[in-house]
């Protein structure tokens, strides 16, 4: 319990399992950003006061990742609580990602700062529009200016494009269905580091 070694473990892992995908290839990658639940098998409850109730739900904790389209590898991954923003663990997710192509995210992901970020790591971002996004606007993003001039020029090719990034879906779909959806530890470190290893072990099992 008291052993930093053990407790660090799955960390350490995950950065060389980066550095590890970084050696493989030198090839451009396709990749697609989501998050995910896992859920624990216990219950948050709390006072609702607006309506005077007790309410209670399923505690879980929250993944997010970065997965290469081509292969199915979840190349870059981050454990957070469940309410943690998703746009907010992009830079930490990519600094993971060497030979970056594409990135595709949905509407969660679609800001300035996110088209940058993918722009500053050699990328292209392929984000889903919202219907409130009429004019470009670029604010000094040249990322999020040419994401929305492809956008408007070929809706069909940019649109083809972004839906890969359901592939990021299967590809967390089968951690879920080889290792399961729920935690068993008991505490929350453990609970952390239980999600880790599920990721990491598919990810070896493929590689």
């Amino acid at each position: 319990r008291g052993d930093p070694a053990v407790r660090e473990g799955p960390l350490h892992l995950h950065r060389r399992a980066g550095l590890l995908f970084q050696k493989r290839d030198k090839e451009k990658r396709v990749c697609a950003v989501d998050s995910t639940g896992f859920s624990i098998r216990r219950f948050v409850r709390w006072f609702d006061i607006r309506y005077g109730k007790r309410k209670k739900r399923k505690d879980f904790l929250k993944l997010h990742f970065i997965v290469d389209v081509g292969s199915l590898l979840i190349l870059s991954f981050k454990v957070t609580p469940p309410f943690k923003s998703d746009s907010k663990q992009v830079e930490y997710l990519l600094s993971f990602i060497n030979e970056l192509a594409r990135l595709c995210a949905d509407k969660a992901y679609l800001s300035r700062k996110i088209c940058n970020l993918v722009a500053k790591h050699g990328g292209e971002p392929y984000i889903s529009i919202k219907r409130n996004v009429t004019r470009i606007r670029s604010q000094g993003s040249k990322a999020w200016r040419e994401m929305l001039v492809m956008y408007r020029r070929s809706r069909k090719l940019y649109k083809k494009r972004y839906h890969r990034r359901s592939l990021a879906e299967t590809a967390i779909s089968t951690v879920k269905r080889r290792f399961s959806h729920t935690l068993n530890s008991k505490q929350r470190r453990g609970q952390k580091n239980e999600l880790r290893l599920k990721v990491i072990t598919n990810t070896l099992s493929i590689i």
